[in-house]
């Protein structure tokens, strides 16, 4: 199953293609934001093997404006795995967008702080972020990064689910 990400010359598309040939797709007016948003997370469930994240959900017939639409079951009570992939998402691609790709790679235990703390209250519980597995998350998004910025205006970045 593919995972498409399309570079328009107003943002991006990114379309999630099943192995029924069936497709969900979203479209953003910001290349900027959303597409290296949709690459940390390939890079985050493929190092951590999530199944039920937001491209495990897209593989199992969920459609993205599920995520979109507040009043849906999807966004109402997620998986936990999908809160704990769009939390560690969120706060590895802040991370990397304030302090650059570099600094994921030794941000494990800053992370699990902020984790720690997110968490505190009670909801999703997390299984903390290995040093090495912030190193391989680093390392990937770099990769899936260097080849976005070769993408002209017209052109598609594919890569495999799972990966």
């Amino acid at each position: 199953m593919p995972v498409r990400l399309t570079r328009k010359s107003d943002g991006s598309a990114f379309t999630f293609i099943r192995d029924d040939g069936s497709v969900t797709t979203s479209r953003a007016r910001d290349s900027g934001f959303f597409a290296t948003h949709d690459l940390m997370h390939y890079a985050v469930e493929s190092v951590l093997g999530f199944t039920r994240g937001f491209l495990g959900l897209l593989s199992a017939g969920h459609e993205i404006g599920e995520w979109e639409d507040a009043g849906s079951a999807l966004r109402r009570d997620p998986p936990v795995e999908a809160m704990h992939a769009e939390t560690l998402v969120g706060m590895l691609h802040l991370k990397a967008s304030t302090d650059g790709i570099d600094a994921l790679a030794g941000a494990s235990e800053e992370i699990n702080g902020h984790l720690r703390t997110y968490f505190a209250g009670g909801g999703t519980p997390t299984t903390p972020l290995l040093p090495e597995q912030t190193r391989a998350i680093a390392d990937l998004y770099q990769d899936l990064l260097t080849r976005w910025r070769g993408v002209p205006v017209g052109g598609a970045m594919e890569l495999p689910w799972p990966a």
